[in-house]
C-alpha cells in the first residue's frame, strides 16, 4: 500500500511537471502566461453517463473529444487568448510517459533516444487553441502553429496560407507518423528494461 501511494505520488507530480513545461514552452511564442483553469470534463459527466447507457460508442466518441483539463490566459473581458487543451489521448499519452520516465530512473536507463520518444509522443497528443487564428475548437499544435503564420501580419500571408491548404490533407497522418515513431522507440527502448519496477 505504501508503495503504491509513493508510485502515485510521483506519477501526479510528473504528469503536473510535464504539463507545466508545456505551458511555460507554449507562453514564449504566445508571449503570456495561462492563469485560468478550468474542467470540461466534470460539466459533461451527467450527459456522458445518459450517453454511455443509451449507446456506448457514441459516448466514447464524445468523451474523446471533450478535453478534461483547459489552461488559458484570458483578456480583460475574460475572452480566451490562447489555451491548452488536455484531451483524453493526451492524458493516457502522459501517463504511459510519466509511468516510463520513473522505472527509466530508478533503472538508470534514461538516454537520448528515450528523450527523443517522450518528446515526439508528447507533440504528437498537444492540442491548442489560438484565438488570433479564428479556430473554434482546439487542434493539434502544428496546425495551430501554421495557422498562426497564416494570421500573422508581418509575413507573407499568400505563402503561408498556399502552404497550409498544401499540408492540411496531410496532417492527421503527420501526427499518425509522429505517434507510430515514438511507440517505435520506446519498445525499442523498452527490450533492454524490466517493465515493472520492484
Amino acid at each position: 500500500m505504501g508503495r503504491w501511494l509513493q508510485n502515485s505520488v510521483y506519477g501526479m507530480f510528473g504528469l503536473a511537471l510535464l504539463v507545466f513545461i508545456q505551458l511555460m514552452l507554449l507562453s514564449i511564442p504566445m508571449a503570456g502566461i495561462a492563469s485560468h483553469i478550468q474542467f470540461p470534463i466534470l460539466e459533461k459527466l451527467p450527459l456522458l453517463q445518459t450517453l454511455f447507457a443509451a449507446n456506448f460508442l457514441s459516448a466514447l466518441q464524445y468523451l474523446g473529444k471533450t478535453p478534461i483539463l483547459v489552461i488559458e490566459q484570458l483578456d480583460i473581458q475574460s475572452q480566451q487568448i490562447w489555451a491548452y487543451y488536455l484531451m483524453p489521448i493526451s492524458l493516457l499519452a502522459h501517463i504511459v510517459v510519466v509511468w516510463l520516465l520513473l522505472n527509466c530512473y530508478r533503472q538508470r536507463a534514461c538516454n537520448v533516444r528515450i528523450g527523443l520518444a517522450v518528446s515526439l509522443c508528447l507533440i504528437a497528443v498537444m492540442y491548442v487553441r489560438v484565438a488570433a487564428c479564428c479556430t473554434v475548437n482546439p487542434s493539434w499544435i502544428l496546425d495551430t502553429a501554421l495557422l498562426m503564420m497564416v494570421y500573422q501580419p508581418s509575413n507573407d500571408t499568400e505563402f503561408w496560407q498556399s502552404l497550409y491548404l498544401q499540408l492540411k490533407p496531410w496532417l492527421l497522418s503527420m501526427q499518425f507518423v509522429l505517434v507510430t515513431a515514438a511507440i517505435l522507440l520506446l519498445l525499442n527502448h523498452l527490450r533492454g528494461m524490466k517493465f515493472l519496477s520492484k
